[in-house]
């Protein structure tokens, strides 16, 4: 290993599905990033979608953006994806459905439900 200044240490390398540039739109991070997981649920499995990074790096922004028009962010898209497809798929005698959904934050090692204000501290189980 080259000497980087950084001294002695395990070497670590990270690769990434995507990367996306400040001009791109909330559309094309759900379709390349979101919308796959949404498939998967509606086909019976489960998914998980997970915003990291530093304060202001803009993973509020991303999950929720704004509730309507092309700021809309993950999580409202994902969230009208779902129930187009119940509506859609809505017959007599048809597949019945039932839609569960977490937002939770995890925060200075603190893990809160954030449909469930004040509900902090909560224990992560396997």
């Amino acid at each position: 290993w080259p000497d980087d200044g950084l001294g002695p240490g395990p070497r670590y390398s990270f690769t990434f599905d995507a990367a996306f540039s400040p001009s791109e739109g909330q559309a094309a991070v759900y379709d390349a990033v979101a919308r796959p997981a949404v498939s998967s649920t509606l086909a019976g499995f489960n998914a998980s979608i997970i915003a990291y990074g530093h304060t202001g790096a803009g993973k509020t922004h991303t999950m929720e953006g704004a509730p309507d028009g092309a700021q809309r962010g993950i999580i409202p898209r994902a969230v009208a994806d779902i129930f187009e497809h119940v509506e859609r798929s809505a017959r007599p005698g048809a597949r019945r459905f039932l839609v569960r959904a977490s937002y939770l934050q995890i925060y200075n090692e603190v893990l809160s439900d954030l449909l469930k204000p004040g509900r902090n501290g909560l224990a992560i189980r396997e």
